[in-house]
């Protein structure tokens, strides 16, 4: 399928150099960008969609996907909530969302978001391994053993991670263990019918 994207992309860039009105063609622009690690070219196609169509959520959603990825957390932000406002109901926005707030630095409200994501026990989760990849491990610790006094049925997946985040507290190296069930970092940009 990569092989393709050059194709579409000249495709889609003599649409829009023919009619730059086509909101559509942009956002493909922007999803061909960021499946190739573009970023900086996604967020731009993305903005000139959202212009085009400032009604529609998931471009604001596909701009805070890319708009993280080039390092800009607060604009992040500020997309995935206009997606919301616009209506967009994807299941996993607000996980995405808690990721962006959490990399703004925003850690309270990225635990509301990712609340609203998977419910209290998985946020705590969430923010446990947000903790324990910014080697915050006191409060990593913490919230794994928050996420299990929640729910003690999401006790197997809190209780290894809370396992590997005393296992790194104790630990004299810098590295972090891999953890069970990370949050996602993205919800992938969406394509439209």
């Amino acid at each position: 399928l990569q092989k393709e994207y050059p194709k579409a992309e000249k495709a889609f860039k003599t649409a829009v150099f023919l009619n730059p009105d086509l909101w559509k063609s942009h956002n493909f622009l922007g999803i061909i960008s960021d499946y190739s690690g573009r970023y900086d070219a996604a967020v731009t196609h993305y903005l000139a969609a959202v212009r085009l169509k400032p009604d529609e959520g998931m471009l604001y959603n596909n701009l805070g996907v890319a708009q993280t990825m080039t390092g800009q957390h607060d604009a992040a932000v500020q997309s995935f909530n206009k997606a919301r406002a616009a209506g967009y109901t994807h299941p996993k926005l607000y996980n995405t969302l808690g990721m962006a707030l959490a990399n703004a630095g925003r850690y309270d409200e990225a635990l509301q978001a990712f609340t609203q994501s998977g419910g209290a026990a998985q946020a705590y989760n969430n923010m446990g391994c947000v903790y324990l990849s910014r080697g915050r491990k006191g409060e990593a610790i913490q919230c794994f053993e928050t996420a299990i006094r929640l729910n003690p049925d999401f006790y197997e997946t809190a209780a290894e991670n809370l396992r590997r985040a005393k296992s790194a507290q104790t630990a004299p190296s810098p590295a972090t263990p891999a953890l069970k069930s990370p949050p996602q970092t993205l919800l992938k940009p969406m394509e439209i019918d």
